[in-house]
């Protein structure tokens, strides 16, 4: 694996071989991308990325507003290749249309994706925006996408590469099963739930997150050592899911938690979240007090040690406790 970047606000991570799920809106929301020019033009630069920083496109679509892609980077190199991008498409969409200044209405948005897991239910969620969007009913009638390409309407460009998520259908006529497989799409709840999950900077299970952050903790670049931290904390549950989720594993209110309360039956609810926070948030005692009305850092640490002995004894709540455990990391 190559170099990894980690930076920030908002998270970018490069490494040789990395696969992304990009998108970007036009400033303004305003309908740019509404004729067959500016898709033209589209597909130009996506053959210059292709061509001058070896991007693969796995699959398209734009949409009147904004667009989606799925590309592969065999080299480190995405933020390159998206600002010349952005550089090269704004030049050309600005001459073509007689119009000044800026199209996106900020920087693109880069989710890092786990191939092995996502790689097909992405193709397909790109694939069905215009249906989603009620454009079209059937996603071959969208021009405007990669989806006519898999399906063999249309000629492939050397830029697209089709062979990937095919290759994930073992049948005889993978094409035929993929386009079962998105059309399915239409019928199921997997979109909303990609939804919830792209909110994310990573989009992957639990090991293929651990991966990613090993590999940054690896790399021997003295820049990395913040990188790391943040990228761990972005990795990890925050604060607030903690909370919310113990809530909800307790059937209690989050103000009962938080609040200082003396009943005896707020104790476990409330310890849990705080000994989760401490394992899971990355965050320090300090800052997880503030959290919890009454307490102070050097008071979450007394607890977090109770809590553990307690633990230790008790079998039955410690099956409890890894339980919400699980869920907190989801």
């Amino acid at each position: 694996m190559g170099l990894i970047n980690a930076v920030a606000r908002p998270l970018r991570i490069e490494f040789s071989g990395a696969w992304y799920h990009v998108m970007n809106r036009v400033s303004g929301r305003s309908r740019l991308f509404k004729d067959a020019i500016c898709h033209q033009i589209f597909l130009e630069v996506l053959s210059e990325l292709h061509q001058k920083f070896q991007v693969e496109f796995h699959a398209y679509c734009l949409m009147s507003n904004h667009y989606h892609l799925l590309l592969r980077t065999p080299h480190p190199n995405l933020g390159k290749a998206m600002r010349h991008f952005g550089v090269q498409f704004t030049r050309k969409i600005n001459q073509a249309s007689k119009r000044d200044g800026p199209i996106f209405r900020g920087r693109y948005k880069a989710i890092l994706v786990d191939a092995d897991n996502y790689l097909i239910q992405l193709s397909r969620y790109i694939h069905l925006n215009p249906c989603v969007a009620k454009i079209v009913k059937d996603p071959k009638d969208y021009s405007w996408s990669s989806y006519p390409v898999f399906i063999r309407i249309c000629c492939k460009p050397e830029w697209l590469y089709c062979d990937e998520t095919l290759q994930r259908f073992s049948s005889s006529d993978p094409i035929l099963e993929y386009k079962t497989f998105v059309l399915e799409g239409l019928n199921s709840r997997e979109m909303s739930l990609y939804e919830d999950k792209a909110r994310s900077s990573i989009l992957g299970s639990d090991s293929f997150k651990e991966k990613v952050a090993r590999s940054i903790s690896s790399t021997n670049e003295t820049y990395n050592a913040t990188g790391c931290l943040e990228l761990k904390k972005r990795l990890m549950p925050t604060l607030n899911i903690i909370i919310e989720r113990t809530a909800n594993f307790f059937v209690v209110t989050i103000n009962s938690m938080v609040k200082k309360k003396n009943k005896k039956k707020d104790e476990i609810p409330r310890n849990f979240a705080i000994l989760l926070a401490a394992q899971l948030s990355g965050r320090s005692h300090p800052e997880i007090a503030i959290e919890f009305e009454g307490l102070s850092g050097s008071a979450v640490s007394q607890i977090c040690r109770r809590l553990k002995v307690i633990l230790g004894k008790d079998a039955q709540l410690l099956e409890k406790y890894n339980e919400l455990k699980q869920i907190c990391h989801m």
